[in-house]
């Protein structure tokens, strides 16, 4: 049975995309069902999808992981109308064209015949230009132990930099690092720690590992990587960037503020040029060795963000934005006095 104008498919996002591969390209032709995409999914379009489903005989609802819209379609009144939806697709993992084919009750596809040349691999990198870079390779020259974040930057622990040693969730380079050197601090032929995270992420989550971690007393270096912006999701301003969420002129975070307020000394504290890369390998240089909480603040612009900035006009105003004068920290005495 290759379908029918009475059989309905609702989807919506990557997995519209696996739909129409599976319908149009499907070996005995295209099969023939209607097919309603949405838009978006909450609130639902209920007299959009009311009206699609009593077209109808049987509607398919294929929907990654939770049967979300399943459910919400299960609740209406739609009497005489088949609704699949998990009974059929996986509710875990990613879809694929196979999988949805197998959820509409289709043969698989058959092997095809291999091609003479093999596709070459083409692995996430870096973007041409990116000054994160620096940092990995000196990291890895130095044959420490590095734990990572989440952004554009975990792209550190794939080759060619191979730079992070473990990855699993926003913050937890700041905290894992910590943990790390409270195992290892007895071990007398212990490796050096360090953790990498990026500003975005330092202001949303990392900000309380790093107390932690001087609150504690640990040793590690703790390396922010500051692009000005939230690459991975869009560039959005971020408390670090000097602008608002609207792009007006904020007051930015200031590093060594920072590092005066939570104890860090002024040895154990570096911020540099993330495009100087001898500035950045001798920071590391200088504060791999030391005691104690060190913070290194490797401070640069996207160079995405700067791209585009530049085709609207505005580079140098982010630029200025930038380089806004921090608010003042009081010393501890106005600070208790109210002075």
């Amino acid at each position: 049975d290759r379908g029918g104008p009475r059989i309905g498919v609702i989807t919506s996002g990557v997995p519209y995309r696996y739909v129409r591969e599976v319908v149009e390209h499907s070996p005995g032709g295209p099969i023939a069902v209607d097919i309603l995409k949405l838009g978006i999914v909450h609130p639902l379009p209920r007299r959009l999808i009311t009206e699609f489903a009593r077209r109808h005989d049987t509607i398919y609802v294929v929907e990654e992981l939770d049967p979300v819209i399943e459910t919400q379609i299960r609740s209406w009144d739609l009497p005489g109308v088949e609704i699949v939806g998990k009974a059929a697709f996986p509710g875990i993992g990613e879809f694929s064209p196979e999988i949805v084919r197998a959820g509409f009750g289709l043969a698989p596809v058959p092997a095809g015949t291999p091609t003479a040349l093999a596709v070459p691999p083409r692995p996430p990198v870096l973007c041409t230009g990116c000054p994160h870079g620096h940092v990995y390779a000196a990291l890895r020259d130095k044959g420490m132990i590095v734990s990572g974040d989440i952004g554009c930057y975990s792209l550190g622990t794939l080759p060619p930099y191979s730079a992070m040693d473990t990855l699993v969730d926003m913050g937890a380079s700041i905290t894992m690092a910590h943990g790390m050197d409270a195992v290892l601090e007895r071990e007398p032929d212990r490796p050096k720690i360090a953790a990498v995270i990026g500003d975005s992420t330092f202001a949303h989550s990392g900000l309380t590992g790093l107390l932690n971690a001087c609150w504690n007393k640990r040793d590690g270096l703790y390396i922010v990587l500051d692009n000005g912006t939230t690459a991975m999701t869009g560039t959005q301003p971020n408390p670090l960037s000097g602008q608002r969420m609207g792009r007006e002129d904020a007051w930015a975070l200031s590093y060594p503020h920072l590092a005066q307020a939570f104890g860090i000394p002024a040895e154990n504290f570096a911020q540099v040029d993330a495009n100087d890369r001898r500035a950045v390998t001798a920071a590391i240089d200088d504060l791999v060795d030391r005691d104690g909480v060190r913070l290194l603040a490797v401070v640069g612009m996207c160079v995405i963000e700067a791209k585009e900035l530049r085709k609207i006009g505005t580079y140098d105003d982010k630029v200025a934005a930038r380089q806004v004068v921090h608010l003042p920290l009081p010393s501890p005495r106005e600070a208790v006095s109210g002075g």
